[in-house]
């Protein structure tokens, strides 16, 4: 018969769930399992109670509570790495964004778990399949020695790295949510001024270079020119040819867009583009303009 304490703050529900997982797996092993639940302050202790269903051969049943080991050794390595640490996220974000809603801390408590699965720091690989079975591995050790396994204790004091890790992740999605939200509302600022302005020329052509620099030209491909004849084309300006060409769309209002040289673009000031002008905005794939 084996016993083991199971001592953790999680509540039954949540414990019998992610245990329930492997019944079908233990019904394998010769075992009958009871589980009891008792309460210590607000700290839940569940007691497993696995006995034989049937009198099996010494080293046959030796075998079997070793295989149950290893089972029970998953169960606690699933939870710690999915229930316990999606809680303690969620209880991270919360004291360190309480500005937020419900649904934005959920919204950065994803990103952080999903930012987590992509790090690998040399052999401690955290979430993967590696990580995983060094947990099971070190829990099942630790099972073997011991009746009592305290999940919270076992969590603080023993991967401390896993949870710096985690840690990290949370501030890197904090910074990545306030981020995406201010170039929202950036968007939003430049997609109302650019929906209020009055249309100055139908079609815009703009001819993007490798530097930066670009052209504008009008639906009759010439330059476009202000009120004073100054030509609006940018060619000495080093480091604003972004902010620039915004500012000429702005001006002009055109009804359509159509970009040369899509490759010279940055990536993100095109996605910039994109999120700004929307439908208005058309990539040339070759032309006579290209060609000049």
């Amino acid at each position: 018969m084996l016993n083991l304490n199971i001592g953790s703050n999680m509540a039954y529900s949540a414990f019998w769930q992610i245990f329930a997982d492997f019944l079908p797996e233990l019904c394998n092993y010769n075992v009958n399992i009871q589980i009891k639940k008792s309460t210590f302050s607000k700290h839940n202790l569940f007691t497993l109670l696995l006995q034989p269903e049937n009198e099996v051969q010494a080293d046959k049943q030796s075998y079997y509570d070793e295989e149950i080991k290893i089972i029970i050794a998953q169960v606690l390595a699933k939870y710690i790495l999915g229930y316990q640490s999606w809680q303690w996220l969620i209880r991270k974000v919360k004291k360190e964004c309480p500005e937020l809603a419900k649904e934005e801390w959920l919204q950065i408590v994803y990103a952080a778990s999903q930012w987590l699965k992509g790090i690998s720091n040399g052999e401690y690989d955290l979430i993967s399949n590696s990580f995983n079975y060094k947990l099971c591995k070190n829990i099942y050790k630790y099972i073997s020695e011991n009746t009592m396994f305290d999940v919270e204790g076992y969590s603080r004091f023993r991967l401390s790295d896993y949870y710096a890790k985690l840690q990290e992740s949370l501030n890197i999605s904090i910074e990545e949510f306030y981020w995406q939200r201010e170039y929202e509302e950036f968007v939003w600022v430049l997609k109302s001024f650019l929906a209020n302005q009055k249309e100055i020329i139908k079609v815009l052509h703009i001819l993007m270079q490798a530097d930066g620099q670009f052209v504008l030209l009008d639906e009759n491909k010439q330059l476009v020119r202000d009120e004073s004849g100054d030509s609006v084309t940018i060619d000495g300006i080093a480091n604003l040819y972004d902010d620039v060409l915004i500012g000429s769309i702005l001006a002009l209002a055109p009804a359509k867009i159509i970009l040369h040289h899509r490759h010279c673009l940055k990536r993100h000031f095109r996605e910039l583009l994109e999120d700004v002008v929307g439908e208005r905005i058309s990539y040339c794939n070759g032309c006579d303009i290209c060609r000049v």
